[in-house]
Protein backbone atom coordinates (compact mmCIF):
# COMPACT_ATOMS: atom_id res chain seq x y z
CA UNK A 1 0.00 0.00 0.00
CA UNK A 2 2.92 2.32 0.67
CA UNK A 3 4.66 4.31 -2.03
CA UNK A 4 8.35 3.66 -2.64
CA UNK A 5 9.88 7.14 -2.56
CA UNK A 6 10.82 8.64 -5.93
CA UNK A 7 14.50 8.19 -6.71
CA UNK A 8 17.10 7.85 -9.43
CA UNK A 9 18.73 4.47 -10.00
CA UNK A 10 22.42 3.68 -9.48
CA UNK A 11 22.68 6.53 -7.00
CA UNK A 12 25.42 4.93 -4.91
CA UNK A 13 28.33 4.12 -7.17
CA UNK A 14 30.06 5.33 -10.30
CA UNK A 15 28.28 7.53 -12.80
CA UNK A 16 24.58 6.63 -12.91
CA UNK A 17 23.23 5.30 -16.20
CA UNK A 18 21.69 8.03 -18.36
CA UNK A 19 18.74 6.01 -19.62
CA UNK A 20 16.64 3.71 -17.47
CA UNK A 21 14.12 1.24 -18.86
CA UNK A 22 11.43 -0.87 -17.21
CA UNK A 23 9.63 -3.58 -19.14
CA UNK A 24 6.54 -4.97 -17.43
CA UNK A 25 6.83 -8.66 -18.34
CA UNK A 26 3.88 -9.79 -16.22
CA UNK A 27 0.99 -8.15 -14.40
CA UNK A 28 0.78 -4.45 -13.80
CA UNK A 29 1.93 -1.90 -11.27
CA UNK A 30 1.37 1.65 -10.18
CA UNK A 31 4.32 3.96 -10.72
CA UNK A 32 5.10 7.51 -9.71
CA UNK A 33 7.28 9.86 -11.75
CA UNK A 34 8.74 13.28 -10.99
CA UNK A 35 10.75 15.60 -13.21
CA UNK A 36 13.67 16.13 -10.85
CA UNK A 37 15.04 18.99 -12.95
CA UNK A 38 11.71 20.83 -12.73
CA UNK A 39 11.86 20.43 -8.95
CA UNK A 40 15.46 21.68 -8.93
CA UNK A 41 14.63 24.80 -10.93
CA UNK A 42 11.57 25.51 -8.77
CA UNK A 43 13.73 25.04 -5.67
CA UNK A 44 16.29 27.47 -7.13
CA UNK A 45 13.57 30.08 -7.68
CA UNK A 46 11.60 29.61 -4.44
CA UNK A 47 14.30 28.52 -1.99
CA UNK A 48 17.67 29.55 -3.43
CA UNK A 49 19.49 28.75 -0.17
CA UNK A 50 18.20 25.14 -0.34
CA UNK A 51 19.18 24.80 -3.99
CA UNK A 52 22.67 26.06 -3.19
CA UNK A 53 22.98 23.61 -0.28
CA UNK A 54 22.07 20.64 -2.51
CA UNK A 55 24.68 21.66 -5.11
CA UNK A 56 27.37 22.11 -2.45
CA UNK A 57 26.68 19.47 0.21
CA UNK A 58 26.30 15.83 -0.65
CA UNK A 59 24.02 13.27 0.90
CA UNK A 60 25.61 10.25 2.50
CA UNK A 61 24.48 6.85 1.27
CA UNK A 62 25.46 3.22 1.35
CA UNK A 63 24.34 -0.29 0.51
CA UNK A 64 25.62 -3.80 0.93
CA UNK A 65 24.84 -6.18 -1.96
CA UNK A 66 25.24 -9.90 -1.47
CA UNK A 67 23.46 -11.34 -4.48
CA UNK A 68 26.02 -10.92 -7.28
CA UNK A 69 27.80 -14.02 -8.57
CA UNK A 70 31.09 -12.09 -8.63
CA UNK A 71 30.85 -11.55 -4.88
CA UNK A 72 29.76 -9.08 -2.30
CA UNK A 73 29.76 -5.31 -2.84
CA UNK A 74 29.66 -2.71 -0.10
CA UNK A 75 29.17 0.91 -1.18
CA UNK A 76 29.51 4.07 0.88
CA UNK A 77 29.69 7.54 -0.57
CA UNK A 78 28.77 11.17 -0.57
CA UNK A 79 26.96 12.48 -3.63
CA UNK A 80 25.56 15.85 -4.62
CA UNK A 81 21.79 15.72 -5.05
CA UNK A 82 21.99 18.42 -7.73
CA UNK A 83 24.90 18.72 -10.14
CA UNK A 84 25.26 21.80 -12.35
CA UNK A 85 27.07 22.27 -15.64
CA UNK A 86 29.59 25.08 -16.22
CA UNK A 87 26.75 27.53 -16.97
CA UNK A 88 24.83 26.81 -13.76
CA UNK A 89 22.16 24.64 -15.40
CA UNK A 90 20.97 21.44 -13.75
CA UNK A 91 23.02 18.61 -15.24
CA UNK A 92 21.95 15.70 -13.06
CA UNK A 93 19.66 14.84 -10.16
CA UNK A 94 20.94 11.99 -7.99
CA UNK A 95 18.97 10.82 -4.98
CA UNK A 96 17.77 7.60 -3.35
CA UNK A 97 16.15 8.06 0.06
CA UNK A 98 16.27 4.38 1.00
CA UNK A 99 20.07 4.24 0.93
CA UNK A 100 20.76 7.36 2.98
CA UNK A 101 23.14 6.74 5.86
CA UNK A 102 23.71 8.89 8.94
CA UNK A 103 24.85 12.36 8.03
CA UNK A 104 28.53 13.13 8.25
CA UNK A 105 28.03 16.85 7.78
CA UNK A 106 29.66 19.25 10.19
CA UNK A 107 27.65 20.72 13.02
CA UNK A 108 27.38 23.98 11.05
CA UNK A 109 26.41 22.37 7.72
CA UNK A 110 23.87 19.84 8.99
CA UNK A 111 20.94 22.24 9.59
CA UNK A 112 21.42 23.72 6.12
CA UNK A 113 21.48 20.29 4.46
CA UNK A 114 18.59 18.93 6.52
CA UNK A 115 16.34 21.88 5.64
CA UNK A 116 17.27 21.65 1.96
CA UNK A 117 16.75 17.88 1.60
CA UNK A 118 13.45 18.08 3.50
CA UNK A 119 12.10 20.75 1.14
CA UNK A 120 13.40 18.88 -1.93
CA UNK A 121 11.72 15.65 -0.77
CA UNK A 122 8.40 17.43 -0.16
CA UNK A 123 8.47 18.98 -3.63
CA UNK A 124 9.46 15.71 -5.34
CA UNK A 125 6.36 14.01 -3.88
CA UNK A 126 3.96 16.94 -4.21
CA UNK A 127 1.02 16.88 -6.66
CA UNK A 128 2.65 19.85 -8.41
CA UNK A 129 5.54 17.71 -9.67
CA UNK A 130 4.58 14.05 -9.29
CA UNK A 131 2.37 12.04 -11.65
CA UNK A 132 1.13 8.48 -11.45
CA UNK A 133 0.76 5.89 -14.20
CA UNK A 134 -0.01 2.21 -14.45
CA UNK A 135 2.53 0.12 -16.32
CA UNK A 136 0.77 -2.92 -17.84
CA UNK A 137 2.07 -6.21 -19.15
CA UNK A 138 4.01 -5.75 -22.38
CA UNK A 139 4.62 -2.02 -21.84
CA UNK A 140 8.02 -0.38 -21.61
CA UNK A 141 8.85 2.82 -19.75
CA UNK A 142 12.08 4.58 -20.77
CA UNK A 143 13.28 7.61 -18.86
CA UNK A 144 16.23 9.94 -18.42
CA UNK A 145 17.73 8.66 -15.16
CA UNK A 146 19.68 11.91 -14.71
CA UNK A 147 16.41 13.85 -14.61
CA UNK A 148 13.40 11.62 -13.96
CA UNK A 149 12.79 10.27 -10.49
CA UNK A 150 10.57 7.21 -10.21
CA UNK A 151 8.93 5.16 -7.51
CA UNK A 152 6.36 2.48 -6.93
CA UNK A 153 3.03 4.00 -6.03
CA UNK A 154 1.70 1.02 -4.08
CA UNK A 155 0.89 -2.47 -5.35
CA UNK A 156 -2.10 -3.42 -3.22
CA UNK A 157 -3.84 -6.34 -4.91
CA UNK A 158 -1.40 -6.39 -7.82
CA UNK A 159 1.58 -8.50 -8.81
CA UNK A 160 4.14 -7.70 -11.46
CA UNK A 161 7.45 -8.75 -12.90
CA UNK A 162 9.62 -5.86 -14.02
CA UNK A 163 12.77 -6.29 -16.10
CA UNK A 164 14.97 -3.23 -16.03
CA UNK A 165 18.30 -1.92 -17.10
CA UNK A 166 20.34 1.19 -17.72
CA UNK A 167 22.34 2.61 -20.60
CA UNK A 168 25.42 4.70 -19.86
CA UNK A 169 25.74 8.19 -21.29
CA UNK A 170 28.82 7.15 -23.27
CA UNK A 171 27.01 4.18 -24.87
CA UNK A 172 24.02 6.38 -25.78
CA UNK A 173 26.16 9.15 -27.29
CA UNK A 174 28.31 6.65 -29.19
CA UNK A 175 25.28 4.86 -30.66
CA UNK A 176 23.69 8.16 -31.63
CA UNK A 177 26.89 9.32 -33.35
CA UNK A 178 27.22 6.00 -35.22
CA UNK A 179 23.61 6.16 -36.40
CA UNK A 180 24.03 9.77 -37.54
CA UNK A 181 27.24 8.84 -39.36
CA UNK A 182 25.38 6.08 -41.26
CA UNK A 183 22.56 8.47 -42.15
CA UNK A 184 24.98 11.03 -43.58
Amino acid sequence: DVQLANHTDQSLYGTPGLLLGFHCAMGEGNNSLTDGAAVAYALKERYPQHYKALTELGYHAGRRLQYYKAGEFDFLGEFKVLTEDADGNVKRVRFHEIYRTPSQHSYDDFPRFAAAITQFYKMVHSPEFQIHLTLKEGELLMMNNWRTMHGRAGLKGKARTILGGTVTRDAFVSSTRELRRKQL
